[in-house]
């Protein structure tokens, strides 16, 4: 099963993933996470996706791979979840990409890369509230993580993701957020369908 956490700065999509990992492990479940995953590949990209070679290409293998992955499990918990802090909609929601980068992730939403993909949603004053508490110098400002957090009501709205009230206390937030892994897995009961 593949979980994607999405939200702006300080919503606690880190956190949420390790509270994740260690629930679901006692659990016997293996958890991977991995954190700003679309960065790391745009950094190792940047080159093939300025010149727009990369969505061309990624729907060429993933046309291929992705029927080919169908995995059908029985009971919760799943033996194995992967956890991506950050993936698509991020990089959409902070419009800081060309183009091409635009396609590339319309490309991987179309084949369904993820099972399910959640918003962990808070207010930027809340963000920049933690930020001061956390004394990380955040680098936005509070317009910039406003516009992120609509562009990503305006995914929820889509149905493409499904919105957690990150202003909760943090153990509601992960009971909320494993009762919609439940929720999807028993329902579908096949990873990237």
């Amino acid at each position: 099963m593949l979980v994607i956490l999405e939200g702006i700065d300080n919503s606690g999509k880190s956190y949420q993933a390790k509270a994740l990992k260690s629930k679901l492990e006692k659990e016997g479940t293996k958890v991977n996470i991995n954190k700003e995953m679309f960065s790391k590949i745009r950094g190792v990209t940047k080159g093939l996706v300025n010149e727009g070679r990369i969505p061309s290409l990624f729907d060429k293998i993933m046309n291929g791979k992705v029927k080919e992955r169908k995995i059908d499990y029985s009971e919760w918990p799943p033996p194995e979840i992967i956890i991506i802090d950050r993936f698509i909609h991020t990089v959409l929601a902070y419009a800081k990409v060309s183009r091409y980068y635009i396609k590339l992730c319309e490309s991987m939403k179309r084949h369904h890369l993820y099972d399910l993909a959640i918003y962990v949603d808070i207010t930027p004053d809340e963000a920049l509230e933690r930020s001061k508490l956390a004394n990380d110098n955040m680098r936005y400002s509070w317009d910039y993580l406003n516009s992120a957090r609509l562009n990503y009501l305006k995914f929820v709205e889509s149905n493409e993701l499904i919105l957690v009230d990150g202003m909760r206390p943090k153990e509601e937030v992960t009971e909320a957020i494993i009762s919609l892994m439940k929720d999807h897995f028993y329902s579908n009961k096949v990873s990237l369908k």
